[in-house]
């Protein structure tokens, strides 16, 4: 889900690690982070995630909060 999100991914801004590329580094986001985010950061706009979708990608970002 982190690669193919809203047919673009979070990938193409945030980067593979989702340590910061054009966009923050977004480890570890919580999925309230997450919705807020959607809401209300304009380059965000464009997605629109499910409910799954935003829980896939919170769960994966946790997960890679604990990746070195």
């Amino acid at each position: 889900m982190y690669f193919t999100a809203g047919g673009q991914g979070c990938s193409s801004c945030h980067g593979n690690d989702a340590r910061g590329d054009q966009g923050p580094n977004i480890r570890g986001k919580t999925r309230e982070e997450i919705v807020a985010c959607l809401q209300t950061v304009v380059q965000m706009a464009f997605l629109n995630l499910t409910e799954e979708e935003i829980d896939a990608v919170a769960a994966y970002l946790a997960y890679l909060a604990t990746q070195p």
